[in-house]
């Protein structure tokens, strides 16, 4: 357990603040297992996952061993070549086009967002989210070529903290399909279409739902409302509480402190006029869901008391160093960085 004094909180964030423009990368495992052959037509081909790099296709479809029609290959794969035989070789498998969530696929189960941490599936499962809601997406807006995530609910607001446990995920999206989220917006009521899996990669623990190449997946605005926070405090908020116990709330934050630094960098925040005690250590503010992943509005190292800040409360575990796990609120606008007094 660690008490943070305001005066000493610089120094407890230098960590901190080296990996904020970072925040909130994922890498995916390593799998794959691409379609064998049959005795008649070839087996379809398997997704295929592999670690930081991606391919631009999943299995490959097996061949038929007796001549048949080679299998369908992953999503966006090229199909197996047809087994030779004397009577000639089968057709090569079509590739796997990729969703436009323009329908529940019928082979994809309907979820919702807490039958998914009821499930808790520890390796990629295909689910469909019906009608979950926006709560926020990093910089802002999905962008093609920039690895994207955004988390949703299952309704636009909760009675209390207590209440909206395991009602919310993230979905992360990686670079080379961002473009198929490009438009999603806070407030959007969205169909999605991903895997969910408890990712575990690289001392992470969180359950979320994945989307690359080999996972394919898409969204699709469905609706509108305006997501309500429910109020927490600080000490609600704990590694246990993102990871198992309550998952990505959206949360509103009374009398809290901080002080900000450069307009990229995470600063820690503590209850105004108390010394905290967590055994998480701090929360910090994070300009990553911000337009441009910046704050706007802030005076650089001086100690601002807040009237109120809403975010949805994450996680942030840097690769080089997957100990050290950084609880983190992400504001949507800077309207919602309610600042009551900058102290000289």
């Amino acid at each position: 357990m660690q008490s943070l004094r305001p005066s000493a909180l610089s120094a407890s964030l230098l960590l901190l603040m080296a990996s904020a423009s970072a925040c909130g990368g994922t890498s995916q495992a390593s799998t794959s297992n691409g379609g064998g052959a049959t005795t008649g037509n070839g087996g379809d081909g398997g997704t295929a996952t592999q670690t930081n790099t991606e391919t631009l296709s999943g299995g490959a479809g097996g061949g038929g061993a007796t001549g048949g029609v080679g299998g369908t290959g992953g999503a966006g794969a090229t199909g197996g070549t047809g087994g030779a035989t004397t009577g000639g070789g089968g057709a090569g498998g079509m590739g796997g086009g990729w969703p436009t969530c323009d329908a529940k696929p019928d082979n994809v189960p309907d979820k919702a967002l807490h039958d998914i941490w009821a499930d808790n599936p520890a390796a990629p499962t295909e689910v469909w989210v019906s009608g979950a809601f926006v709560t926020a997406v990093s910089r802002s807006g999905c962008t093609a070529g920039t690895a994207c995530q955004f988390f949703v609910q299952e309704a636009p607001q909760f009675v209390d903290f207590a209440s909206a446990a395991h009602r919310s995920l993230k979905v992360f999206a990686s670079a080379s399909t961002a473009v198929h989220f490009e438009g999603i917006a806070v407030g959007d009521q969205v169909d999605v279409q991903a895997w969910a899996w408890r990712y575990n990669v690289d001392g992470q623990n969180e359950l979320l739902l994945q989307v690359n190449q080999q996972l394919p997946g898409c969204a699709k605005k469905v609706g509108s409302a305006v997501p309500v926070p429910v109020s927490a405090v600080l000490a609600d908020l704990t590694v246990q509480g993102y990871e198992v116990d309550y998952g990505p709330v959206f949360v509103k934050l009374d009398l809290v402190s901080g002080k900000p630094h450069l307009p990229a960098e995470t600063f820690g925040l503590w209850t105004t006029g108390q010394i905290d005690m967590n055994p998480d250590g701090i929360t910090s503010l994070s300009p990553f869901f911000l337009t441009g992943a910046v704050f706007t509005g802030l005076t650089s190292e001086k100690i601002h008391d807040f009237t109120s800040i809403v975010g949805v409360f994450g996680l942030f575990v840097p690769p080089a160093n997957p100990v050290v796990k950084y609880k983190e609120i992400y504001p949507r606008t800077m309207d919602e960085v309610v600042i009551k007094k900058v102290q000289p």
